[in-house]
């Protein structure tokens, strides 16, 4: 055998003694280099490089023991006065890190004093918005993506907190009425109300839901709300029916309030400093200039023109680098944001998870050319490396830095591993980001579905319908298509029986509501129809949230031919929801005239009441729904039912200034002096409200309503004048000439 040669003889002597017990010799030697009597303190001298070793996963936990054994005297004793040592010094330093404290305390609480934050520009636009928050009650800002919405409204809520308002962020409507306080000022503040990328149909829902709620709260003054909202769900035909949040719109695109090239010009000198002159005249390129200006600053190795130019061509080409250059991880990293809809948790990076998880990484490692096998670690280690340019950690979740980014990185994954993205993204994002037709609305990051790939999209569907994804399958952006619901109703029938059952019959894992509830929100008949063949027991079944049932939806919707199929098979017409507000409750406030006929000629109880008392006829007369107003009282509604506040009908659409309702209901007898609990009369609040109803007024002297009757000491004329009603005030005068 030939000898081996020193380099490999080395070698062997090296990975005998890193991979084997040592010999004695070496022992030996290393007792002298660290004599045992004295390890324990040259370790604990070196315990802050040690742990840091643990940390990054270098040692391991039975290292870790050995050279730091727990339960041993010695080792204690030893620690203590490493310890102690290090205590007395930071001690001796304290007295001047005092010293710096205070100084860097004054600066901060001088910078507190300023209420505009050191990174905030104030804007034409932004005073804008504080002026018209301060006026009304609510108001919705506006805006395409990337243009600061977000920030414009948390700095006018900062602004509002100088006015004594206390800041409450809040997600979802039931949180405003729980907070709600009439001793306190409160501002709430709600990002994104009704979606971010389309409209939510929950969160619309929700809203919806609570709106009247929330719009009385907002006029009894002491709260208000102020809320960001992208332009293309605020333009959704929908919205329509939150009307209330439509009386004060602040659209940071309008030409009144958009960003003056001035002001563009002191976010780009921020942001980019001496860099800003070279992209002087691409200021109006795009509407996300202040993004843009802030997502240079973080990459600041890019072109700038380029950038500026046309920043997602600059993007692609940054992206696709990491993939030429052999980066696969970092671009793996990427893809998985988008793959979990912005909401990659980092325990799904270090910790056992379930089978679905590790199968959404694995297929997204073989499209991003990932070896098999590499660590979910490493994985972790490239995103905190793309910190600050393309990722921010919220807690313990990884996002994209903006919503826009993300918007853009949907839109870049979608083109280059479309397959991938619809067998394996999360089910929010697969509802909301492809379409099957390419429609003038769409947003420009909207990921068009090729012929080639539309089974799979609907194969995917049926899957999440499967897991459990109800609410996603019905509110996928497409089922607004009726070509697209043809086919997916053609695809759905071709399923076996079994399979068809227990489709009909599943319901959503977080919202409990059934395929037939989701059908009726939509209104299509041939699905509505299809959930009843296959699950005929779902007709009164009630969602657990709020216990609304299929047939509620429907009226709710005004969908007239759906009501009717329900009522063939038995739905129960009085079935209240957790609120008592019934079916018929429902159509009244909405209007749907032929829904509420119908329910009327199937038996609905007409003066079933909701929980705080108000009946259909009390609830028809507050929207002003005249035809309906009508309908009610031929049927023999109680005109003068009261509320739990003592309101009657009346009363009520006094308030609201509905003048027609007003003269339906008193040619009904209804009672015109009738007051509610707090001893205000229906001439009283005609008077008082808003501006004041003069017709109304006029109306109901001449029908004799008493204007002795009076409202903590004062009469109808006092509060008139106190309200400066000058119209009003003529009339009460005029009468009380009349009657000297």
């Amino acid at each position: 055998m030939a000898p081996l040669l020193e380099e490999e003889e080395n070698y062997i002597r090296l990975a005998l003694l890193l991979k084997g017990v040592s010999p004695r010799a070496i022992r030996t030697y290393f007792d002298k280099e660290f004599p045992p009597t004295y390890l324990p303190s040259t370790l604990n001298k070196n315990y802050n490089t040690l742990n840091g070793l643990f940390k990054k996963r270098i040692l391991n936990q039975a290292q870790w023991n050995l050279l730091f054994p727990k339960n041993d005297l010695q080792d204690s004793y030893s620690t203590l006065q490493t310890e102690h040592s290090s205590t007395t010094k930071k001690l001796i330093d304290l007295k001047d890190s005092h010293s710096t404290l205070l100084i860097e305390h004054s600066k901060v609480t001088e910078i507190l004093k300023d209420p505009i934050p050191w990174n905030i520009r104030e804007t034409h636009g932004a005073k804008c918005v504080l002026k018209c928050i301060k006026e009304n009650g609510c108001v919705v800002v506006t805006a395409s993506s990337g243009m600061g919405k977000s920030s414009l409204v948390r700095h006018v809520a900062l602004q509002m907190q100088n006015e004594g308002y206390e800041i409450l962020p809040v997600s979802n409507p039931k949180k405003i009425i729980k907070w709600y306080n009439p001793i306190k000022k409160i501002l709430f503040v709600v990002d994104d109300f009704c979606g971010t990328y389309s409209l939510n149909p929950m969160k619309f829902e929700n809203w919806k839901n609570l709106i009247e709620k929330i719009k009385a709260l907002v006029e009894k003054k002491p709260v208000k709300l102020i809320m960001s909202c992208r332009l293309q769900v605020y333009h959704d035909r929908q919205m329509e029916a939150l009307s209330f949040f439509q009386g004060c719109e602040c659209n940071l695109l309008s030409a009144y309030l958009c960003l003056s090239r001035t002001e563009k010009q002191s976010i780009a000198e921020f942001y980019l400093k001496t860099n800003a002159s070279e992209i002087s005249e691409l200021y109006d390129m795009f509407d996300c200039f202040p993004l843009l200006c802030q997502l240079y600053s973080k990459n600041l190795k890019l072109n700038i023109v380029n950038f500026f130019t046309n920043p997602f061509t600059v993007y692609k080409e940054e992206i696709d680098k990491l993939q030429t250059e052999g980066a696969h991880v970092k671009y793996c990293a990427l893809a998985l944001c988008v793959m979990f809809n912005n909401q990659l948790k980092e325990e799904w990076l270090t910790e056992d998870v379930d089978e679905n998880i590790k199968t959404i990484i694995k297929n997204t490692y073989e499209a991003c050319k990932v070896l098999e096998g590499t660590s979910r670690l490493v994985l972790r280690d490239e995103l905190d490396s793309l910190t600050h340019t393309y990722i921010r950690k919220d807690g313990e979740v990884y996002r994209t830095i903006h919503d826009k980014l993300f918007d853009f990185l949907a839109f870049y994954f979608g083109s280059v591993m479309i397959y991938c993205l619809i067998k394996n993204a999360n089910s929010g994002f697969i509802c909301e980001r492809f379409s099957f037709e390419r429609k003038s609305n769409n947003d420009e990051f909207t990921i068009i579905v090729p012929t080639r790939y539309q089974q799979v999209y609907i194969n995917r569907i049926v899957d999440d319908w499967s897991r459990g994804r109800v609410v996603d399958v019905f509110r996928n952006i497409n089922m607004v298509n009726h070509i697209f619901r043809q086919r997916f109703i053609l695809h759905i029938q071709s399923l076996a029986i079994s399979q068809q059952k227990q489709l009909a019959s599943s319901y959503d894992i977080d919202y409990k509501s059934t395929p037939l509830i989701q059908c009726c929100f939509k209104g299509d008949i041939d699905l509505v129809k299809w959930c009843i063949q296959h699950c005929i027991s779902n007709v009164n079944h009630c969602r657990n949230t709020d216990g609304g049932s299929p047939l509620y939806i429907a009226c709710q919707e005004g969908h007239t031919e759906v009501v009717q199929m329900l009522i063939n098979n038995k739905a129960a017409i009085n079935t209240v929801r957790k609120n008592g507000k019934s079916p018929l409750d429902i159509a009244c406030q909405n209007g749907h005239t032929e829904v509420v006929q119908m329910l009327i000629n199937n038996k609905a109880d007409i003066n079933k009441c909701r929980d705080t008392g108000a009946s259909p006829l009390f609830i028809a007369c507050q929207n002003g729904h005249t035809e309906v107003v009508q309908m009610l009282i031929n049927n023999k509604a109680d005109i003068n039912k009261c509320k739990d506040t003592g309101s009657i009908t009346s009363v009520h659409c006094l308030s609201e200034g509905h003048t027609e309702v007003v003269k339906m209901l008193i040619n009904n007898k209804a009672d015109i002096n009738k007051c509610r609990d707090n001893g205000a009369s229906p001439i009283f609040i005609a008077c008082y409200k808003f501006k004041g109803h003069a017709e109304i007024v006029e109306f109901l002297l001449k029908h004799k309503a008493d204007c002795n009757l009076k409202w903590e000491g004062l009469t109808p004329l006092d509060i008139a004048r106190r309200e400066n009603h000058t119209n009003i005030v003529y009339l009460l005068e005029r009468l009380n000439k009349q009657s000297i």
